[in-house]
C-alpha cells in the first residue's frame, strides 16, 4: 500500500548497519476512505502496520507485507506504572523482528516521555476505530493460526 506524506521518520539500524526506515503516513483513497498507518522499508521490502482501536479489547495492529498478513501486535488499554506491554503473534522470526521494530517505534512516538519520573499508576486509554477500510485489515482468526496450541 502506498502512503502519502511521511511523518516522524526514523532510520533503522540492525547490528549497526542502516537497513531502512520507519514512519507514519496516510492512505488517501478519497472522501471517507483515508486513514493513517505506519510503514517500514527494510532491506528492500515494505511493511505496513494498521493501528486499530477495539475499545475495551485494546489495540490490534496487523502487520502486512504486500497483501499478506505476517503478524499481529496487541496492546491492552490499561497501562500499569507506565510499563507498556505489546504482544506479538508472528508467522516467523523475521516477522517477529519487524513487529518488535514497529513496537519500539510506536512506543517512542506515543508513550515515551524522556525525563519524566515513573510513578505507581494505572492509566486506561480506550480508542475505537470507525473507519471501515482500516477495520477490514484486522483478521480475528490470525492470532489462533500462528499461536502454538
Amino acid at each position: 500500500m502506498t502512503g502519502g506524506p511521511v511523518f516522524r521518520p526514523y532510520l533503522l539500524y540492525v547490528d549497526g548497519i542502516a537497513c531502512g526506515s520507519v514512519y507514519q503516513t496516510a492512505y488517501q483513497g478519497g472522501f471517507l476512505k483515508k486513514f493513517e498507518f505506519h510503514q517500514m522499508q527494510k532491506n528492500g521490502q515494505t511493511f505496513d502496520l494498521f493501528p486499530i482501536g477495539m475499545g475495551k479489547q485494546g489495540n490490534k495492529s496487523p502487520v502486512y507485507c504486500g497483501n499478506t498478513q505476517i503478524s499481529l501486535i496487541e496492546k491492552d488499554c490499561i497501562v500499569y506504572n507506565d510499563l507498556h506491554e505489546y504482544h506479538v503473534f508472528a508467522l516467523d522470526r523475521e516477522a517477529g523482528l519487524i513487529s518488535a521494530l514497529f513496537c519500539m517505534y510506536m512506543y517512542v512516538n506515543a508513550a515515551y516521555k524522556p525525563g519524566v519520573k515513573v510513578t505507581e499508576s494505572k492509566v486506561n486509554s480506550v480508542s475505537v476505530t470507525t473507519n471501515k477500510l482500516l477495520k477490514e485489515k484486522y483478521d480475528p482468526g490470525f492470532k489462533n493460526r500462528v499461536s502454538p496450541r
